[in-house]
């Protein structure tokens, strides 16, 4: 069933103002429990220059399969790849183009792949999504901290959320919301040092891209967005399911602040927080591992499969 969700994700949105037989929850205090990942990953695929299928240059997907191989997209090379559990590439497939075999986009969807068959997205984005993003020079000119409806596919349905508060809900086939998680967050107004941060982040974003004209394109941007500047924060950024059935929920990442993400299990208890290092973006999970995207000091993309590991 979770194979065919991505494709009627849009459509429940629309469904999830029918009836609801769930019961209210109050909002869950952050658990002690913390995991991160292993130092040394189990697997990582990816070079600084040799054979093309082993250079990325715009991972967006990917996951783990149960024979120990890695699927991965490529938007930037408008492929999907597999690669064994020994990191050898088996297979690419696609190029950029219209027609049989091509791609004007494409990204393995989160929870849809297995051995038999791989979902993939054509388009980039969700109609009517804002698809707005923050982060050291992320943020698109008069896009910063906007609030996004999200997804992830589950058996008995589609988790859904805005961002507008902390909560989300599961909506049925039939309509119905199945359940509702709520938890605890801290303060979403956005504040004249979040702003200063977001400013200051921005700023090295542009020195370190480089140029005589680095601060004057710097300002001229900053001129602009500054006047749009919302006043809240979103609550949340994605949703992924885990192999293991686990949702997991991305925290909005604000300027300065580590990347996290929570975990609920099938009672929608709140019972671990993923912790990922910086330049680091999360592409599949399942209970004691995890596969990301990396960017290493001179912006080599990598493809990793780590082990998760306590906290302390």
């Amino acid at each position: 069933m979770k194979l065919l969700v991505q494709a009627v994700a849009v459509s429940l949105v629309a469904l999830a103002a029918g009836p609801h037989r769930s019961v209210a929850q109050v909002g869950q205090p952050r658990p002690a429990a913390e995991v991160g990942l292993s130092v040394e990953p189990l697997l990582s695929i990816g070079l600084v220059e040799g054979a093309n299928e082993y250079l990325f240059a715009g991972i967006n997907g990917g996951a783990l399969l149960a024979d120990g191989s890695v699927v991965v997209s490529d938007r930037a090379h408008f492929r999907i790849q597999k690669f064994g559990p020994d990191g050898e590439h088996l297979w690419s497939r696609g190029r950029e183009g219209e027609g049989p075999g091509e791609f004007e986009y494409v990204q393995v969807a989160p929870g849809c792949v297995s051995a038999e068959r791989i979902v993939a997205t054509l388009r980039e984005r969700i109609p009517a999504s804002e698809m707005r993003y923050l982060g050291p020079g992320d943020a698109m000119p008069g896009n910063i901290w906007s609030h996004d409806a999200v997804f992830a596919a589950a058996d008995q349905g589609v988790w859904f959320g805005t961002g507008e508060d902390y909560e989300i809900e599961l909506v049925g086939w039939t309509g119905e919301t199945i359940r509702r998680i709520r938890w605890e967050g801290p303060d979403l107004n956005v504040t004249p040092e979040d702003i200063n941060r977001y400013r200051d982040s921005l700023e090295e974003s542009y020195r370190q891209g480089g140029g005589a004209d680095w601060r004057a394109r710097f300002q001229r941007r900053w001129e602009w967005e500054s006047e749009i500047v919302p006043d809240v924060f979103p609550a949340y950024q994605g949703l992924m399911m885990g192999d293991d059935g686990v949702l997991w929920v991305h925290d909005y990442l604000r300027p300065g602040e580590r990347s996290e993400w929570f975990a609920f299990d099938a009672d929608g208890n709140w019972t671990r927080t993923l912790v990922l290092p910086s330049r680091t973006v999360l592409l599949d999970i399942g209970p004691d591992w995890a596969v990301v995207r990396t960017l290493d000091e001179v912006d080599v993309q990598r493809v990793a499969v780590h082990a998760l590991v306590e906290n302390r």
